[in-house]
């Protein structure tokens, strides 16, 4: 498949490839409204793309992102309410590391902060030079109504006991709620704190191709040997 690289690239939207033991599975960037929820059909240029090359299905995974602001993301974090937890209006919230922080909208960058070179999803933000700052997950929709710094805190909240769920291999928090890598589904709860926790069992190993565009990956495992 390497020879379709350069058509994946012109593919509006796509940003990486996975290879897998029997499909091509193409990542694509889609936006959902405003409140979060998705388009009920996916943008033409991804239903135009053909379902085999080669004879190789291709599938399209599209990860869907909140549509960006008109300006910037000015990354000089400022604390949310002490009581609500909540940010001012022209401001964003995101979770860092163990405590969410507030981030200003603007039309352009303050002086001293310049652009920085991260574009993902289309998002803007500004930096001071003197000062690193991680780019918050601002960015992502919902999950199940839950805003999606809030589900970081969950999975925060409850990483320890779920770590201690037989044959747990891997949590991460999907578009669809925490997900919980594990050899013993049945183990795995419904919801947590009204975010979903879906079980998915360890993968076999895939092969997974950036195609620039500074797009965050999805995350590959190798699967373990059976215990």
């Amino acid at each position: 498949m390497a020879h379709h690289y350069d058509e994946f690239r012109q593919i509006p939207g796509a940003y990486g490839v996975t290879e897998a033991a029997d499909r091509v599975i193409i990542w694509a960037m889609v936006y959902t409204d405003e409140q979060g929820n998705k388009p009920a059909t996916l943008p033409p240029a991804l239903q135009a793309v053909p379902t085999t090359l080669e004879g190789v299905f291709v599938e399209i995974d599209p990860v869907y992102s909140l549509p960006p602001p008109p300006g910037v993301v000015v990354l000089s974090p400022l604390p949310p309410d002490p009581q609500t937890k909540k940010c001012p209006t022209g401001e964003v919230r995101a979770w860092q590391r163990d405590h969410f922080e507030c981030y200003a909208l603007a039309e352009t960058c303050p002086d001293g902060f310049q652009e920085t070179s991260s574009f993902i999803f289309g998002w803007r933000f500004c930096q001071d030079p003197r000062q690193f700052v991680l780019i918050p997950d601002v960015m992502k929709p919902p999950i199940a109504g839950v805003p999606y710094d809030q589900a970081q805190a969950v999975l925060v909240r409850h990483q320890a006991e779920l770590s201690r769920l037989p044959g747990v291999d891997r949590l991460s928090l999907g578009e669809e709620g925490i997900v919980v890598t594990t050899k013993h589904l049945e183990a795995v709860p419904a919801t947590i704190e009204g975010v979903p926790v879906i079980g998915e069992p360890v993968p076999e190993w895939e092969r997974v191709v950036t195609l620039g565009g500074g797009m965050p990956m999805p995350t590959c495992t190798i699967e373990r040997p059976a215990d």
